[in-house]
């Protein structure tokens, strides 16, 4: 069974695309893996996480800043200045 993902352009979905080709093309290989194609998925494989470290890093930070305007907006609904 095979899964089609839609490319939207999102670079991370580019990525796990190309991961995962490269993947499949090895698969039922006979003999050893080269090491350039090792390489090349382990550099692929190091770009996605770094992308996604990003996104938790912008979530974490957008979480923060919806609370402390949430907190702001409470203040200015009990009568308190910010």
């Amino acid at each position: 069974m095979t899964i089609d993902f839609l490319d939207h352009g999102l670079p991370l979905v580019a990525l796990k695309e190309q991961r995962r080709d490269l993947v499949v093309s090895l698969l039922g290989r006979q003999g050893a893996i080269s090491k350039d194609a090792i390489t090349e998925i382990a550099a692929i494989q190091q770009a996605i996480a770094a992308v996604e470290a990003v996104m938790v890093d912008l979530d974490a930070e957008l979480e923060t800043v919806l609370k402390e305007r949430k907190k702001q907006s409470w203040r200015l609904i009990n009568g308190r200045a910010p």
